[in-house]
């Protein structure tokens, strides 16, 4: 009993860890955009930062760094391992392919119901041009590499190893939409299924072709 109650702690303080770990790269993005809005609003330096930051944390959770003791668990954990270049082609296909769904449902679905645009895109805040194409990349290299290193990495290594006779709950969990998407709940979900089944076999051996 004091394992299960030990493994099921564990799998919470790491949903807590994934959370903090997605939120605080936010955070420092959004700093970053709001301290170069108020400096050099000329000059899009907040990427050349952001892409540093996430240099350290994508080092950080593969080993390097310290405690030297935790190095194993924690490249085990990220699972940043290199797969086939057939690997890579056909995730890069499957994503592209649910992509391209996903972009006619939305007009279906928007044509159907009423949704909101999106209040977060990058006209909203700048009409430069540079600093749109700043905030698309770094938002697009952000993403990936913080959620699926906190998420299919971390979190989901521990659930697969304390909580594997649940594995299909907490999959149509982390497949949920955050509250900032509830508005496009369809949409979301549409394309966490195309996703999920393309890359499920893939988060097994390693996160890298998701990363893409």
């Amino acid at each position: 009993m004091n394992s299960a109650v030990r493994k099921f702690a564990l799998s919470i303080g790491f949903a807590l860890i994934a959370l903090f770990l997605i939120g605080f790269s936010g955070v420092v993005w959004g700093g970053l955009l709001y301290a170069n809005f108020r400096t050099t609003s000329s000059i899009p330096w907040a990427l050349p930062v952001l892409l540093v930051y996430l240099w350290l944390l994508w080092r950080y959770l593969a080993g390097f760094g310290w405690p030297h003791s935790t190095s194993s668990q924690r490249e085990a954990l990220l699972r940043a391992y290199a797969v086939s270049p057939a690997a890579y082609g056909w995730s890069m296909t499957a994503g592209l392919l649910a992509v391209f769904s996903l972009a006619g449902l939305w007009i279906v679905m928007f044509r159907l119901y009423p949704m909101e645009p999106n209040p977060l895109i990058p006209t909203s805040f700048t009409s430069s041009p540079i600093f749109v194409a700043a905030i698309v990349v770094g938002a697009a290299l952000l993403a990936p590499i913080s959620e699926e290193s906190a998420v299919r990495g971390y979190l989901q290594s521990i659930l697969e190893r304390n909580l594997a006779p649940l594995r299909r709950c907490y999959c149509l969990l982390l497949s949920s939409p955050s509250p900032m998407q509830r508005k496009a709940w369809c949409g979301r979900n549409c394309f966490s299924i195309f996703w999920s089944g393309s890359h499920s076999a893939a988060w097994r051996i390693s996160i890298n072709p998701s990363c893409q």
